[in-house]
């Protein structure tokens, strides 16, 4: 994974090379002075960039704003006060991290997490590929299904079934985030729930098991809803209006 750092403190960069080197080994680092010296880099090769909210030349918010559409790389800020910050208008859609300058280990979480998620990504292109070059599928399961990880928690969103391979995998993931998931149902799911409750009832048990915790966001579609309520699985999956109300319970907040 290919990470770029913006930051002029020539100390902090050490001090960051040294602890990600350390926790992240398969990690390569390219540091930067100022926003000058960055632009001048191939953008395109790294997967995540961070810079320090305070530039020689530039601030780092307006630096990452400018790239945001260039780069499908996370982006995420560094900052003294965090606190202050997150008050204002900081982040947009691109902007996935406010990390604390003063806490090293912040950097490591988020970047801990992002690691994970593009390993996830690289799961879900990997399937798919193999998926579509099957002439058939007995089992009648396909791709369609999104992955993230927010605050330690699996997020999965649905369209359709998960195969076996993509199971395995996800076990591996929920293992490594204390078994901590939240489900939802995307905009393409089917709207006949019925194949759809023994995964639901896996997913519950499984978690479970594992004595970890589960929560179900609300979907919009009503008859989707009023068939999931019939099942009864509500009794056993905790169901929320938002996903962040759904990521809180099962963190504990």
């Amino acid at each position: 994974m290919n990470i770029a750092i913006i930051e002029d403190d020539k100390d902090y960069q050490e001090l960051l090379s040294y602890r990600i080197k350390e926790e992240k080994k398969d990690c390569q680092i390219d540091f930067f002075n100022n926003a000058d010296d960055f632009g001048k880099s191939d953008l395109g090769k790294y997967h995540a960039i961070i810079s320090d909210i305070n530039l020689p030349d530039i601030s780092g918010k307006s630096l990452l704003k400018s790239i945001g559409n260039k780069t499908k790389a996370h982006l995420a800020l560094m900052t003294t006060d965090p606190a202050k910050f997150a008050t204002e208008d900081v982040f947009d859609d691109r902007l996935s991290g406010l990390l604390n300058k003063r806490d090293i280990e912040t950097v490591i979480t988020w970047l801990t997490h992002i690691i994970r998620k593009s390993k996830l990504d690289r799961m879900i292109s990997e399937s798919e590929k193999q998926l579509s070059t099957m002439t058939s599928i007995t089992n009648g399961l396909v791709n369609g299904y999104n992955l993230d990880i927010k605050d330690g928690v699996i997020i999965l969103g649905l369209s359709n079934l998960l195969s076996r391979k993509s199971k395995t995998e996800l076990l591996k993931e929920l293992a490594n985030n204390e078994y901590k998931l939240v489900i939802y149902y995307t905009d393409k799911m089917v709207t006949d729930l019925s194949t759809y409750l023994g995964q639901l009832a896996f997913l519950v048990n499984i978690t479970a098991e594992n004595k970890g915790k589960l929560a179900f966001v609300k979907s919009k579609n009503k008859s989707l809803m009023e068939q999931l309520q019939l099942s009864n699985i509500d009794k056993v999956l905790d169901i929320f209006e938002s996903e962040q109300d759904a990521i809180n319970f099962v963190n504990g907040a």
